[in-house]
């Protein structure tokens, strides 16, 4: 009986693993082919140094607010 629910919950954390690895590996390729558009067409794209200076502040806001 333990062996059973062993499997089935080591199955059942196989499978959440692959879902999550699905979501990151298309959100990146997503994430890269928009950017990849959006430079092309001459669309200004923030620096990675403004992004993480942007989720400070927000950060800040949510530590102000709370």
């Amino acid at each position: 009986m333990q062996n059973r629910l062993v499997h089935a919950f080591s199955r059942f954390f196989n499978q959440v693993c692959q879902a999550a690895l699905r979501v990151v590996l298309t959100s990146l390729l997503f994430t890269t082919c928009v950017v990849m558009v959006l430079r092309y067409l001459g669309v200004p794209m923030p620096s990675a140094y403004e992004l993480l200076r942007q989720v400070e502040g927000l950060s800040t806001l949510a530590k102000i607010i709370s």
